[in-house]
């Protein structure tokens, strides 16, 4: 059997990941072999900002990418043997992140041979179920996946390995975007998802009645500016101003019931839809991934209304964050379909649609 030695490259956003891989095979559901992976995480660089500023994610993927890819050569022992593949991530996410990672991947083709794959990250994303079960069947198409991280908030259905039909999408904020701006209003830290659930744990669902935005419309999208303003609103009553907050007035009970209330608010549609999907088209899987598919409540709350009528694959937690492994699973799959890309022709998109990754 014929070994494919592929290496990820991501940097869409403020993680910067290499990754290699050995796939076997020169189909897209081969078996594979995680050799060896790395990530930072520019999280401290961004946390005085309360969220990523692109210029400092770029450079930062500037000062550390060509020792991660040396540093991961020499773990899988590929520096006499290069690469078959250099699977990049060429969008969507920000452009000047996205373009450290291309053209470093460019340099690397030119330099030491080998054929450049660009990876559309949601793609990357639904890969990442496979990580931890790169030996194991999957079940048939078609595959439900609710991609929700940071950036997206999207149900797609997977018809065959690199077809997609998108089914819903976010209008405005992303889910985890929303739990951010939560966690910024409260002054409790960035990023803000963790936070914002563990102090959940501890405060009331009922505590404040928000709204469940766009939770019985007859379509699969999302929404959460409603939902931010409303939980605004309710900091502003709390100060009894309708100016800035002061989050230092907030005591730890009133921060644990907004942020119980806010989270059981903000993943009721994304439980809603899936499940109304999961009837409509009769998948054989759902995958649930991104950043939020490590949220805890989401995942007991899934499986409580599905049930075991549906196999239902969440990502390991280590994998659900952006990283290289699922860039090379996807890299993979993306080359034994068509093989590689032109590299004088690979463009950085920073809105790709999973659609249009033909």
């Amino acid at each position: 059997m014929e070994r494919i030695r592929i290496i990820g490259i991501e940097t869409s956003c403020d993680e910067t990941s290499v990754a290699a891989l050995e796939w076997k095979g020169k189909t897209p559901d081969a078996t594979f072999d995680l050799i060896a992976h790395e990530i930072f995480s520019q999280t401290k660089l961004h946390a005085p900002y309360g969220g990523v500023v692109p210029r400092i994610a770029q450079y930062a993927h500037k000062e550390i990418l060509p020792e991660m890819v040396k540093r991961v050569l020499n773990d899988a022992r590929w520096e006499t043997t290069p690469p078959h593949v250099w699977a990049v991530t060429s969008g969507p996410g920000l452009a000047p992140a996205l373009a450290v990672g291309v053209n470093y991947a460019r340099a690397c083709v030119q330099h030491m041979g080998g054929e450049i794959v660009g990876v559309n990250h949601l793609e990357g994303h639904i890969a990442s179920i496979r990580i931890s079960q790169s030996h194991k069947k999957l079940p048939p198409f078609p595959w439900l996946a609710l991609i929700i991280s940071g950036g997206h908030t999207q149900l797609v259905l997977v018809t065959s390995y690199g077809e997609y039909t998108l089914l819903g999408t976010t209008r405005d904020d992303a889910v985890g975007e929303s739990f951010d701006k939560v966690a910024k209003m409260l002054g409790i830290g960035y990023p803000g998802g963790p936070e914002v659930s563990r102090r959940a744990q501890k405060g009331s669902i009922t505590a404040f009645d928000f709204p469940r935005p766009m939770n019985t419309s007859n379509d699969y999208d999302f929404s959460y500016a409603g939902l931010k303003t409303a939980v605004l609103y309710t900091l502003h009553g709390k100060n009894n101003t309708s100016s800035k907050d002061d989050p230092s007035c907030y005591d730890e009970e009133f921060i644990a019931d907004i942020c119980a209330s806010f989270e059981y608010a903000a993943l009721t549609p994304l439980i809603t839809k899936t499940v109304r999907a999961v009837k409509e088209f009769s998948p054989q899987m759902l995958c649930v991934v991104g950043g939020v598919s490590a949220n805890q409540q989401l995942q007991e709350r899934l499986c409580k209304e599905i049930g075991t009528s549906l196999p239902i694959n969440f990502p390991e937690k280590k994998w659900t964050g952006d990283n290289a492994a699922m860039i090379a699973v996807a890299g993979g799959m993306r080359w034994s379909l068509r093989g590689g890309d032109d590299p004088s022709k690979l463009d950085i998109r920073a809105r790709w649609p999973l659609s249009q990754t033909k």
